[in-house]
């Protein structure tokens, strides 16, 4: 974002040294989404001296995944293009310095510009903002009041010195309700609270009374732990044992205190006598009346009669405050230690003497597809079977020796008459004397014979005659094949030959020999070149369902870019489809990123796919040759990967990546999704790619060498 919505950030330039020596410069660079690119800050890079670490100053993990290019209009400046999972990189090359060009200083002026169109903006804005300034200066001077009116005005305003301010007001306010909360800072809230109860301090004391106290340790239970609960309990634990209390017990077991004596019968007769000589007062009255007068100052002391707030002792305060640690008494219920949950209470009542049975019925258990049980019958049936690797061949042909040489046997060693077959009717008489049937005699009467020509010649019409050779040609006709055209009489001057079409079906081979020649037009086997395709997967070719192989071309024309690509494509059936990659080659960037083929089942077909990777592109796809296969590859013109490209039976259904190659990895190189070999011997495949069995790319230490 330029100025004036930031400031303005320039690369410092590097002067070439005078003596001809280099600068080591560090980038460091946060990537996105995995990639990073961008040109690089100075210019006159030496390409070999571009390193890129995950660490500053060359430490870390060295990422080697990178491209640079060169753009077309500054050949001075680097472009790099990075792919790591890790960020930041750093980058380190080395420059002899920089090259100032005319972007540069045009750079610097439209800064300038900004700074002073800023400048030219703020002062316009400042000049307006004092002028406005001035303007409400003016009012406010023309409007201020005169002195004498406001001390006048002064004068009918309150002291403070005799006056609450409203802060001192609310902080007298809040003296008075001492922090209560705003439910019950009023005296109606409070009385509203108490219910309106005059006498709350004995309804209150009467309500703790049926609460229990609480005891250290102990606390309510979830569930109510019955009698036949505990004693069913204490059955169970350890050390316990049934203890029965005699029909009758010595009065010397009962421990006496203040509370609780035994009396003997003289004092339950003194006492009884004591009874009877109860009396009444004659001055009852009088007693009652003094009680009643020591009522009425108690509650007068306790009781505002006129007021709708009641007060209350310290002891009754402390005793209420006490009222979150009680509980409601039950009669024949205390507090228990530990709390009785109900999931304890139902793994009690379920509790049982379970004795697991030593056999079990077979049909408890549930078969499926993987358990199934057999019958005795069909375990004998299987177990008389013949082992699963046999074989029958010293038994049956071809590879019984006796068997072999009893068919090459022609000396009827079965002594089989004619008889045996059904030709025991049959004459054994030779060719020439055996009888014709009479339809063939009469067909041969219409023929004459030498015999019957007898004196009539038989004229130049012997074979011996115009067939001397005996080569099963006239010898005339012979003659004639020699004649030169020049001989032949009769001719005419020009032949005119009638005009006609044939259908490639017609003539022979013409379809077999065209499927065997270069598929290429220059524009995309047909399609014009597709420019700016979208970043995406496209299809550029498809296989109906049975075999294919075939080479193909990818360029890109782009220009900055100028890749190349040659690779074989080949699928089979739906399970073995194969990528080789010939030659990849690129002036600068590369539109395409990755070769796939998708397929699925074994007569589902197959997709032949390329992935662009860069929106500005001019890219044309070609099939070159060798498509010899039964159903073959067929070209289409990147079709995108959500459209059916058409050609294959059920396209959705093609959910497999069968094969995927990075172009990016293979610059200049070979590669193949298969395996390579040097005469019988594997010496590639994919499970051989261990980095520690391979040289580093660049120097080298003699640690690295394997056996030194």
């Amino acid at each position: 974002m330029a100025y004036p919505d930031s400031i303005e950030q320039f690369i410092e330039k590097l002067n070439k040294k005078h003596d001809d020596s280099t600068y080591v410069v560090e980038e460091k660079i946060e990537l996105v989404d995995d990639k990073y690119e961008g040109l690089l800050k100075h210019d006159n890079i030496n390409d070999i001296s571009i390193k890129v670490y995950t660490g500053s100053k060359l430490t870390g993990i060295e990422i080697k995944n990178f491209i640079i290019s060169v753009p077309n209009e500054t050949p001075w400046k680097k472009s790099i293009k990075i792919f790591s999972n890790a960020s930041p990189v750093y980058i380190t090359y080395e420059t002899q310095g920089d090259q100032v060009e005319a972007e540069d200083i045009n750079i610097l002026q439209d800064s300038i510009t900004a700074t002073q169109t800023e400048v030219d903006r703020y002062k316009n804005s400042n000049n307006a903002a004092v002028q406005s300034l001035d303007a409400r200066l003016g009012t406010a001077e023309a409007n201020k009041a005169e002195k004498v009116y406001v001390d006048t005005q002064l004068l009918l305003k309150a002291d403070k010195s005799t006056t609450y301010t409203k802060t001192e007001t609310d902080e007298r306010i809040q003296l008075v309700i001492d922090a209560a909360p705003e439910a019950l800072d009023t005296l109606k809230e409070i009385a509203d609270a108490l219910n309106n109860d005059p006498d709350f301090a004995a309804t209150v004391t009467t309500e703790l009374s049926k609460k229990v106290d609480k005891v250290q340790g102990k606390q309510l239970s979830t569930e109510d732990y019955t009698t036949t609960e505990k004693s069913k309990l204490a059955g169970i634990a350890e050390g316990a044992n049934k203890y029965k209390l005699p029909d009758e017990l010595s009065p010397d077991i009962i421990k006496q205190d203040d509370r609780n004596r035994f009396v003997s019968d003289v004092e339950k007769a003194n006492w009884n006598d004591a009874n009877t000589r109860k009396h009444d007062h004659s001055n009852k009255s009088v007693i009652d009346k003094i009680t009643q007068a020591l009522v009425d100052s108690w509650n007068s002391a306790v009781l505002h009669l006129s007021d709708s707030v009641r007060h209350i002792t310290s002891v009754e305060r402390s005793l209420w405050n006490t009222v979150t640690n009680k509980v409601d008494k039950v009669t024949g219920k205390g507090l228990s230690t530990e709390d009785y949950s109900t999931a304890e209470k139902n793994k009690l009542a379920g509790l049982e003497n379970y004795e697991h049975p030593s056999e079990h019925s077979a049909t408890m258990i549930t078969e499926d597809s993987n358990h199934k049980f057999v019958t005795e019958a069909e375990k004998t049936n299987w177990n008389s079977k013949a082992s699963g690797n046999h074989n029958h061949d010293l038994s049956y042909e071809p590879k019984n020796s006796n068997i072999q040489n009893h068919i090459a046997n022609r000396s009827n060693p079965h002594t089989v008459s004619k008889a045996d077959v059904g030709l025991g009717n049959v004459d054994n008489t030779s060719d020439l004397d055996k009888p014709i049937s009479t339809a063939t005699q009469s067909a041969l009467n219409h023929y004459v014979t030498q015999n019957q020509l007898s004196t009539a010649g038989y004229g130049d019409m012997l074979k011996s005659v115009y067939d001397k050779n005996n080569n099963g040609k006239v010898d005339s006709a012979e003659s004639a094949d020699s004649v030169l055209w020049s001989g032949v009489s009769g001719k005419p001057s020009v032949y005119t030959p009638s005009t006609h079409t044939h259908d490639i079906s017609a003539i022979n081979g013409l379809q077999t020999g065209l499927d065997f020649k270069v598929n290429y037009s220059g524009t995309g086997n047909g399609f014009s070149d597709r420019t700016n395709l979208a970043v995406g997967w496209y299809t550029i070719a498809v296989n109906s369902g049975t075999r294919a192989v075939a080479r193909f071309a990818l360029r890109d024309i782009n220009s900055g870019d100028h890749q190349s690509v040659v690779f074989y494509a080949s699928h089979h059936f739906g399970s073995h489809s194969d990528i080789t990659i010939l030659h990849h080659s690129r002036f600068g960037g590369s539109p395409f990123k990755y070769i796939r083929i998708k397929e699925c089942g074994t007569y589902d077909g197959a997709a032949l796919q390329v992935y662009i990777d860069d929106n500005t592109n001019c890219v044309s796809a070609y099939l070159l040759g060798d498509n010899f296969q039964a159903s073959g590859w067929v070209m289409k013109d990147f079709v995108p990967n959500a459209i059916d490209p058409g050609g294959i039976a059920n396209y959705s259904a093609l959910i497999n990546e069968a094969v995927k190659m990075d172009l990016d990895l293979i610059l200049g190189g070979i590669a193949t999704s298969g395996e390579l070999y040097s005469n019988t011997n594997k010496v590639w495949h994919a499970g051989n790619l261990n980095p520690s069995q391979y040289l580093k790319k660049g120097t080298i230490t003699w640690n690295q060498i394997k056996g030194v």
